[in-house]
């Protein structure tokens, strides 16, 4: 098995789990540890994908520093001891900030790297791109029609969390049942065409 599919077996249960409104700490986990896979894969092969793009954007944020904010949380979950393993971490305070929001741009970052590198996306992550988007239009490119993500999700922003997740949840079922394919529009401006991939969000136990 490639370690791209690995990642994409993480990245899948960990988008389902978002989507069901459960377990934010798994779908974190999960989320950084397909980021981190796809993000070094990328490197190695040269392959441009969007964490590449958000650093030469910031020019004060380089991989190290990028891996060290991915991480912040993740580390804290993942972790019992410090690097010299003879003291017990104390990540209580820093734990305190943890939340299912900070998972969305978690999700987002590793699935259009994930899109950079395969050139296709399953219908739920492409439904998930909208809605973060429709969530946070000030991170779209200012040359970028919102008129699609307010279509799709109108109002949205004016909803609670827990109603916010709701929807996402009926959009997948909706574009799913319908077997809609969404243009990839974050992609949009290097016309990289990104197909819909028609394996299930998570995988059955066949290995």
């Amino acid at each position: 098995m490639r370690k791209i599919q690995i990642a994409r077996h993480q990245l899948g249960t960990s988008l389902a789990l978002f989507i069901e409104n459960m377990d934010p700490i798994s779908v974190h986990c999960l989320a950084c540890s397909a980021g981190e896979v796809i993000e070094s894969i990328s490197n190695h092969e040269n392959i441009d994908v969007f964490t590449n793009k958000l650093i030469r954007q910031n020019p004060g944020l380089d991989i190290k520093e990028f891996r060290k904010i991915r991480s912040k949380y993740w580390n804290a979950f993942k972790h019992a001891t410090s690097k010299n393993k003879n003291l017990l971490r104390n990540d209580e305070s820093l734990l305190k900030g943890f939340s299912d929001k900070i998972n969305d741009s978690i999700l987002l970052l590793a699935w259009t790297d994930y899109s950079s590198y395969t050139k296709k996306l399953p219908i739920e992550a492409q439904v998930f791109q909208t809605w973060f988007y429709a969530l946070n239009e000030e991170k779209l490119d200012p040359k970028v029609d919102k008129a699609p993500y307010r279509n799709i999700f109108p109002e949205i922003k004016n909803k609670t969390r827990i109603e916010q997740k709701i929807i996402l949840k009926k959009a997948c079922i909706a574009f799913k049942d319908a077997g809609i394919n969404k243009e990839d529009e974050d992609e949009d401006e290097d016309d990289i065409e990104i197909k819909t991939e028609p394996d299930p969000l998570i995988y059955p136990c066949d290995l």
